[in-house]
């Protein structure tokens, strides 16, 4: 930023940009568990060639290339976000910078060429996005022949209340509905993707307003230190709102780990196995 932000500008602020000004690491369901799973199942190494979409601020894209030296390119559709990731490349060892690149782009239409990616993954962004089924078909066009595509999702493994969803889409400005895991299983299966593998868990959902208050005040102090308590106070309290509100909607959540596999052979039923 140019300038220092004003008690207005934090309030009006997205919340993809409000994370991307306070480095939130943005972790995916799961946290580093999940992209573990994601690293070792797929069986990439320091030779694969791997794209993330809707990096954020490239959280998973940092994680997987510390475990495995692979090669990510990064897109994100927010600037924001994609110039704080390029902040924190800044801070790796010369021996990890060349193997990031970080773009703005969008997942709706992949700007690279078809069967060019070892493993296509979203740390969970594709929920986001305004049309899932049209950027599952993109990421399977950029995925090479028995490549694999990967997704970290959030699902309703039981009904939240109506107002509860209401004040998630409000606030983050998005459309979620009360997916389930099928859904997700049914829009990869859809685009004749095969399920290789499935993880799931529960979300956690236990910090106490205390810890969450805590939480919000020391990341507000890390990245803003130097602004005026007024500002400070603003982000802070934003922060609590999201946090809280994620916290009690976490409760309804279950998170899977999933890799499908592009397979160009002709399929056959199977009774007995997979």
């Amino acid at each position: 930023m140019n300038r220092q932000l004003t008690e207005k500008d934090i309030i009006d602020m997205s919340y993809v940009d409000f994370l991307a000004l306070l480095n939130e690491t943005n972790r995916p369901p799961g946290g580093k568990d999940s992209v573990r799973r994601i690293a070792i199942n797929s069986f990439i190494d320091s030779n694969s060639r791997v794209l993330h979409s809707g990096c954020n601020t490239g959280y998973c894209s940092f994680e997987i290339v510390h475990l495995v030296k692979c090669n990510v390119v990064a897109i994100d559709i927010n600037k924001n976000m994609v110039l704080a990731a390029k902040n924190k490349l800044k801070l790796e060892p010369n021996l990890f910078k060349k193997k990031f690149s970080f773009q703005v782009g969008d997942a709706h239409k992949l700007k690279f060429k078809s069967d060019s990616f070892d493993l296509v993954f979203s740390g969970g962004s594709t929920a986001f996005m305004s049309d899932p089924s049209r950027v599952v078909r993109e990421y399977k066009k950029v995925c090479k022949p028995y490549g694999f595509v990967g997704d970290m999702c959030l699902f309703y493994k039981k009904l939240p209340p109506t107002n509860l969803l209401n004040k998630v889409n409000k606030l983050l400005n998005i459309k979620i509905k009360h997916w389930g895991k099928e859904y997700w299983l049914s829009l990869y299966n859809n685009e004749d993707l095969e399920l290789y593998y499935d993880y799931t868990n529960d979300m956690p959902y236990d910090p106490t307003n205390k810890k969450i208050r805590e939480y919000s005040k020391k990341m507000v102090e890390l990245s803003l230190d130097n602004y005026p308590n007024n500002v400070k106070r603003v982000a802070v309290e934003k922060l609590f709102e999201y946090m809280t509100l994620f916290n009690k909607n976490n409760k309804y959540l279950s998170y899977c780990v999933l890799l499908f596999r592009k397979d160009i052979s002709r399929k056959q039923i199977s009774l007995f196995g997979k």
